[in-house]
Parts: C-alpha cells; structure tokens; sequence
C-alpha cells in the first residue's frame, strides 16, 4: 500500500498533516475477489484521511469505486473519500488591557467550584480558554462559571462542570469587553491593583481597560 511511507513517518516521530476541515482522499487497492480490492481500496484511502486528521467516521464514498478484474483471481479498485470535520477553536489566553495579566484557573486545579483569578501570563493550560460555537468559555475541560449563578454587581466567576445555564454564556460586548448575557454584565477585573491572585467578577459594563480582554 503507498501509506507504508506514513507509517514509517509516525514510528521516526515525523509530524503528522495538520487537520484540515474538509478533503478528498484517493485510495487503490487489489484483492481476489472485487469486494475484496474495493475494501483495499477503502482501507487505503481512509488511511490517507487519517493523516490528515479525519477519522473513518468523518469520510463517507465519492461515487461507485472503479474496479477491474486482471486475472480470474485478481481485481483492482480505486475509490475516492469526501471527508469533512468542523474546524475546533484554538485554545489561548485572555489577556486584561488595563493589566497584561491572564485569566487563570488557580493551581490549575480542576475540582468545581475552584477560583479563576487574575495572574502573571505563563502559557501554562490553566490560561488556555476555548471560545466554544455553544457561547461557553471552557478551560481544563471545564466552563467560565458565575458562582451560585449570580448577576449582581461583584459575582466572581469560577470553574464549573458545563451545565447548559446562563452563568456560562458569555458573548463578545462593545470595546473588547466579555458579556453575561443573562445579567447583562461585563467581566472585570475587579480589584484596581491587579496583583497576582486577583478576584475575576462581573459588573455594570462600562468600557474601562479592567474589562477589556484580547
């Protein structure tokens, strides 16, 4: 098969194709049997797919294969795979204007309820946030939680399993800002210092640097 090459990529430790969001994959293949090419085929192509970061289950048949028979015990297929993958967001810091400090899970720890405060930029997981299609911002597997689901002036945010409510929609506002839509407020950095280990809250938006974000 002509992935033996990719194989061999992998076991050296060669970087593997990025994922791409689509793609259209050939695959050949033989057999003794017609059925028998055609899966060949498949294989083949659903390998290519792989290396590019499609699984089996994203790809799905262009069309009939093409086969012929060469001899009475031999037959050759060739297939095409359209493949396609919605593109995930990419992971990374949100980062205060008026601080230059990050958004971070304390300790990087993960238990619910833990504090998301205002620290150094490290580039450590615990300040890689996901901006996800669903309006949740999600870090270590876990959602930008207002605690107890307040909306008053001063509730700070937490990590929290993803539940589906309102505490966990955020949405972008005026001026870089970050939104609550359900208390209409926006995130802040609530203590003027900005030191290390800073409350992370929301308030009366109001487009100051402590809630503007990039």
């Amino acid at each position: 098969m002509g992935d033996f090459g990719f194989a061999v990529a992998a076991v050296f430790g060669m970087t593997a194709p990025a994922v791409a969001a689509s793609g259209t994959f050939w695959g050949q293949g033989s057999g003794i049997t017609e059925w028998d090419a055609t899966r060949s085929a498949e294989w083949d192509a659903e390998n290519r797919a792989g290396w590019a970061g499609f699984s089996r289950f994203d790809c799905w048949r262009s069309g009939m294969p093409s086969t012929q028979q060469i001899f009475p015990n031999h037959w050759t297929a060739s297939v095409w795979l359209n493949c396609y993958r919605p593109t995930e967001p990419a992971a990374g810091p949100i980062v205060g204007v008026g601080s230059g400090k990050c958004v971070d899970v304390e300790g990087a720890q993960t238990a619910d309820g833990t504090r998301v405060q205002l620290h150094t930029c490290n580039g450590t997981n615990a300040q890689k946030w996901t901006f996800n299609t669903d309006g949740t911002v999600t870090a270590l597997g876990k959602c930008l939680d207002l605690t107890d689901g307040g909306i008053g002036n001063g509730t700070v945010v937490q990590l929290y399993s993803c539940n589906g409510t309102g505490a966990q929609q955020w949405e972008k506002g005026e001026g870089d800002s970050l939104r609550n839509p359900r208390s209409g407020r926006c995130l802040d950095a609530l203590d003027p210092a900005a030191v290390d280990g800073s409350d992370i809250g929301i308030w009366d938006c109001h487009g100051q640097p402590n809630q503007r974000w990039t």
